[in-house]
């Protein structure tokens, strides 16, 4: 018996369905605009480079560019850094650094360069990786 109403109410359905499009407008034309090509403008992220830090240990760090380089302490690093950040403004680009750590080692080591980033007025993003889920 409940299979018979569900099929009562799905033809009561379609019957509607059909009902509205018989009776709506489809000879109603819309302006169809189509795509166009521009030329876009060197924008701000063009005058970027991005400097990624990456934190291998206690005191091992990576800056990845062309090749990479390696710095045994922390003052090294800021010291590289410093004078890319001038470079990079005389050449009248922006610097950024992306600080990317181990998930084994204390946050303390990434947050240390971020720190520095920010007093020499460095944008900086750390990038997280999550481990576990709940």
């Amino acid at each position: 018996m409940r299979a018979g109403v569900v099929t009562r109410l799905i033809d009561v359905v379609l019957i509607l369905l059909f009902g509205f499009i018989s009776i709506s407008e489809i000879d109603r034309r819309s302006p169809v605009r189509l795509a166009e090509t521009k030329e876009i403008p060197i924008t701000k992220i063009d005058k970027e480079q991005i400097l990624i830090v990456s934190i291998i240990d206690a005191n091992d760090f990576l800056v990845e560019i062309k090749e990479g380089i390696r710095f045994g302490d922390i003052g090294s690093l800021c010291r590289y850094i410093e004078i890319q950040k001038e470079d990079y403004a005389r050449r009248n680009k922006e610097m950024k650094v992306r600080i990317r750590s181990n998930w084994f080692l204390p946050a303390k080591h990434a947050l240390d360069i971020a720190i520095f980033c920010e007093s020499i007025k460095v944008e900086r993003g750390l990038d997280v990786r999550v481990t576990s889920e709940k």
